[in-house]
């Protein structure tokens, strides 16, 4: 019994590995340190993802340039824009 718990748990675990990948890709864009790197995240994003999330690597790809404007406002703005949370960013300054 404990045996196939641990085969069932690794099975799950392997399901769950590209999608993760997938996500750490993500993020590589959403954190790049400036708008080239950027721009090579989307690229190898769409290299690695793009048969396997055929929508979501579309949706990134066709809003490149909506994605990285961040890069157009100063570096010290970045960590305001990036937020998923518009309220949050308004009193960062606040809790500071």
């Amino acid at each position: 019994m404990l045996g196939s718990q641990n085969r069932q748990r690794a099975q799950r675990s392997a399901e769950v590995g590209p999608a993760r990948r997938a996500r750490k890709a993500l993020q590589d864009i959403y954190n790049a340190e400036d708008h080239s790197l950027a721009v090579q995240a989307i690229k190898t994003f769409a290299q690695l993802y793009g048969a396997k999330f055929p929508r979501a690597v579309k949706k990134i790809t066709d809003g490149e340039a909506e994605l990285l404007a961040l890069f157009d406002f100063p570096a010290e703005h970045w960590i305001h824009l990036r937020t998923t949370n518009p309220i949050e960013s308004a009193f960062a300054t606040v809790r500071l």
